[in-house]
């Protein structure tokens, strides 16, 4: 198997208080990312890790890539066949720890748990151990990010927030319309209105 070699770094560095993006990047990035994920979910393909880890950036040559589809599977694929959920628990959605089906609204759930470190410099949920972090990934919403950085745009966290979302029925699925809304707030055009 050959694989690419790509330039840069991953995310990661950028998750610590001391060396977080500007906003604007962040959200540049993000619709980057979700624009490689609707273009995965067209497909018929669900990532199911997505993370900082998993994104490479080069700055030099302005390149985000999304990478490491190693736990990729088609839509309708649930669990492994041992019966165990993958991916790093951190960055699952609800549904993904349970062990059910995956979908193109789970990858969603790991990009706003991605978005919203590189904004807080923090993960949403953080535990002592790995049992009471399942818990509350599976149980609790996620600290608003306007309480952590009030600072930051209020349309960018709402931008943000909703990826977090626990019901299925609330949290968005279609990746496109997430780049789109990540764009309009990259660049400045959300929440404007064309006057009359």
């Amino acid at each position: 198997m050959a694989l690419e070699v790509v330039g840069g770094c991953d995310l990661t560095r950028y998750t610590r208080p001391a060396r977080l993006l500007p906003p604007p990047l962040v959200a540049r990035i993000g619709a980057r990312l979700a624009e490689a994920l609707a273009y995965a979910h067209q497909r018929g393909v669900v990532h199911r890790d997505v993370k900082p880890a998993n994104v490479l950036v080069d700055w030099t040559t302005d390149t985000v890539k999304l990478g490491d589809f190693g736990l990729a599977r088609s839509t309708d694929h649930t669990q492994t066949r041992s019966g165990i959920a993958l991916g790093s628990p951190d960055y699952m959605a609800p549904e993904q720890l349970a062990g059910g089906a995956v979908g193109p609204a789970s990858d969603v759930y790991g990009l706003g748990a991605t978005l919203f470190e590189l904004l807080a410099g923090r993960r949403p949920h953080q535990a002592d151990n790995l049992g009471e972090l399942l818990r509350a990934v599976a149980g609790e919403p996620a600290p608003q990010l306007a309480a952590i950085r009030p600072e930051l745009d209020p349309v960018l966290c709402e931008a943000v927030m909703p990826l977090l979302a626990k019901d299925l029925a609330q949290r968005p699925s279609n990746a496109a319309h997430v780049a789109a809304q990540l764009w309009s707030v990259a660049d400045g055009t959300a929440g404007r209105h064309a006057t009359p």
